[in-house]
């Protein structure tokens, strides 16, 4: 933490006013380009850290009206998605100014979004599958033909397979992002899935109710359940992109897992014991690691996904929906 921010926090810390409904609002995901990284969450909240270690947080002053669900990252950008299939992209590098786009979600709630080559993914209630035509976010159509209606919740993948995860076991996939989606022949559970993620041998990862971590074989059809030694819901998993990961899984209640290769998982002791909703990895240069964020304002940090701490973060006032340049550390250690 840079020594500059110190005097801030402690001059507007008693400013704060602990029962606002504001204050607790969830942040649902964290996207990363390494050296800059965005939160998104309710009440259309965006904050973003402007350097590594993210430990220090800043709020857009540029808030929506709607729950932001998900974000994404690519080369240049950022993409969020969230509450009656909107979209929002930012170009500036660092997830501070951002425009509205059509979805063609047909108004349905998106929770998910991924970069899949050249094109990006968004999916969201009653099975709906929405692609670009290209990064250009211009172009948007629905996919036809999706072997399912339940709500589907997170998707992931690259150039190979894509893969996304919904409500009651579902896993479907396809070439690439492509237009024809199939439904995974052998899952082996019926609980919802929240997260997904491609991890160490182009297999993936999903997690979701009831402690449930998934791994793939090798042709993302077929699944293997994993025992992870927990029962609480698990929201988000993340992968440190080396041979053997590491998997970084989080969920309720602060549980975070750890995994080194995703076969074995093991908690580990987070500062927090607020319900965490998603994670991603900001890379493996100065700095780099992994963030959570979660809900009363909780965002975490780790250098290696083993030993957490809180970060700085930015909270509202209760007479103002909009977000205000108040400060505040996030929740203490239980």
């Amino acid at each position: 933490m840079k020594c500059r921010f110190l005097p801030v926090v402690l001059a507007l810390t008693p400013l704060l006013i602990a029962s606002s409904a504001r204050a607790r609002d969830a942040l649902y995901a964290v996207s990363s380009r390494g050296m800059t990284a965005v939160a998104v969450g309710d009440s259309g909240r965006i904050l973003h850290s402007p350097e590594a270690p993210h430990k220090v947080w800043l709020a857009s002053t540029q808030p929506f009206p709607f729950a932001i669900r998900a974000i994404t990252t690519g080369a240049s950008d950022y993409v969020a998605v969230g509450d009656g299939g909107k979209l929002l992209r930012s170009t500036d590098g660092n997830g501070i100014l951002w425009q509205a786009r059509s979805s063609r979600a047909g108004g349905k709630d998106l929770f998910g979004v991924a970069h899949v080559g050249d094109r990006l993914v968004a999916v969201g209630d009653s099975g709906v599958i929405v692609r670009s035509a290209s990064q250009s976010m211009d172009n948007w159509s629905a996919m036809e033909g999706v072997p399912t209606p339940k709500r589907l919740r997170a998707v992931a993948g690259e150039t190979g397979f894509t893969v996304v995860v919904g409500d009651s076991g579902t896993i479907l996939w396809s070439i690439a992002g492509g237009a024809i989606w199939t439904a995974a022949s052998s899952v082996g559970t019926h609980e919802d899935l929240y997260g997904v993620v491609e991890g160490p041998g182009s297999r993936f990862w999903a997690v979701g109710a009831a402690g449930t971590v998934l791994r793939s074989l090798p042709n993302a059809s077929d699944w293997e359940l994993l025992d992870t030694g927990v029962s609480g819901n698990l929201h988000a998993i993340a992968c440190g992109y080396t041979s053997s990961g590491p998997l970084v899984a989080v969920g309720d209640g602060g549980t975070i897992l750890y995994s080194n290769g995703g076969l074995f998982w093991s908690a580990v002791d987070s500062p927090t014991d607020q319900n965490l909703h998603g994670v991603a990895y900001t890379g493996g240069g100065p700095g780099g690691g992994f963030v959570a964020v979660g809900e009363e304002n909780t965002i975490l940090w780790s250098a290696l996904g083993v030993v957490w701490e809180a970060a700085v973060v930015p909270v509202r006032k209760t007479t103002w929906g909009s977000i205000r340049g108040l400060w505040g550390s996030s929740r203490s250690s239980r």
